[in-house]
């Protein structure tokens, strides 16, 4: 991981953290498009190309229709114990992160207008 980390600040302007790559790495996991990959790795569409390109460099993944990790990253990933990134979004706010316990009174009010 430290060899990839220090090719990817080598590269990239962006502050980048080991962190940043196990999004990425993760993110993979979860889906092979590229957009999809920046989405839920949540972090800056610059850094995330950097990072899939060395890990192309070094051999961990392949991009042809998609992403893919390759038999080495496949290795590299379980070695490091990266899952799959969660992709679960609240059912309550629909992933806008609008919490209901401060809407609470109106929740209630709304009720009971609707019995």
């Amino acid at each position: 991981m430290e060899r990839i980390l220090e090719k990817v600040r080598a590269k990239s302007e962006i502050p980048v953290y080991d962190k940043s790559i196990e999004n990425v790495l993760s993110a993979i996991l979860t889906t092979n498009d590229f957009w999809k990959i920046v989405d839920l790795s949540e972090e800056p569409l610059p850094l995330v190309a950097d990072i899939i390109r060395i890990l192309e460099e070094e051999g961990l993944v392949k991009i042809s229709n998609g992403i893919e990790f390759t038999e080495k990253g496949n290795e590299f990933i379980k070695s490091y114990g990266i899952g799959a990134k969660d992709n679960s979004v609240c059912e309550c706010c629909e992933g806008r992160g609008v919490s209901l316990k401060n809407y609470q009174d109106l929740l209630e009010r709304f009720k009971e207008i609707v019995k």
